[in-house]
């Protein structure tokens, strides 16, 4: 695959990708999938770099664009509380 099919087909991955029940990922999990594909590209010898390299500026425009539409549409990552921080300094003394 040549660098414009792989402009191209990260693209169309970017506004395609949805979850099982058709709805879209949030914008930041949606910066991690690309981030892993990046990350299989180099696992197979390629040496692509889609957020430095000017070849692939198309790709981190659609990705801004994207990411910017779903935060818009309320689409978002929901935080959990963790638990267990609290558990971690329970019973522990202030040492000065």
């Amino acid at each position: 695959m040549d660098v414009n099919e792989l402009n191209y087909a990260v693209q169309r991955f970017i506004y395609e990708v949805s979850k099982k029940d058709h709805s879209f990922y949030p914008a930041e999990t949606l910066y991690s999938l690309v981030v892993c594909l990046q990350a299989c590209c180099q696992t197979r010898s390629h040496e692509y770099k889609f957020f430095d390299d000017p070849k692939f500026a198309a790709i981190c425009n659609t990705l801004d664009n994207r990411m910017k539409e779903l935060s818009a549409q309320g689409i978002v990552t929901k935080k959990k509380k963790n638990s267990q921080f609290p558990l971690l300094f329970r019973g522990r003394q202030n040492v000065a």
